[in-house]
């Protein structure tokens, strides 16, 4: 369903009494002007909401009544921060890194002996002892022997 032509003519009748209003709110040219653009935005996007009939005026002043409260309100959160030292604080340093290393560290145990590496990966993933025998077939000892060489491979390519 398109909007309706007349829907759109009084809404532009009505933009000197919104700059009005958004200057009264803002006393700020700029944002009272940024107000009343976004005002229309959203009245014009949400059109079919408005029952005809109803004042138009006060729909169009409660809708950026409230969307001047909700941006004051967001503004009264925000930390002002000119050279980026809160910004800094939050940052994640990536985790890729270590993760690229131990890729190239199971890649060249399994390349070393591939039982190790199996067997490593395997104990990493959290399998049981007995679940690594089973899938190797091989003994519980013997398991336990090539994680623990597989570990020490490891360690010396770490160190």
């Amino acid at each position: 369903m398109t909007r309706p032509a007349e829907f759109d003519r009084a809404v532009v009748a009505l933009l000197v009494n919104l700059r009005a209003f958004a200057l009264s709110l803002t006393r700020d040219r700029t944002k009272a002007e940024d107000l009343v653009q976004e005002t229309c935005m959203r009245a014009l996007g949400s059109w079919d909401h408005f029952e005809p009939g109803t004042n138009l005026g006060a729909w169009l002043f409660t809708m950026m009544r409230n969307r001047h409260y909700e941006l004051s309100r967001r503004a009264a959160r925000m930390v002002e921060d000119p050279e980026g030292l809160m910004a800094a604080m939050l940052e994640t340093p990536g985790d890729q890194e270590p993760r690229v290393a131990l890729a190239d560290a199971l890649r060249h145990l399994g390349a070393t002996n591939p039982a190790y590496g199996e067997a490593a990966v395997l104990a990493g993933e959290g399998y049981s002892l007995e679940e690594i025998a089973h899938a190797q077939g091989v003994p519980t000892g013997t398991v336990k022997s090539r994680i623990n060489r597989g570990r020490a491979y490891l360690a010396g390519m770490v160190a």
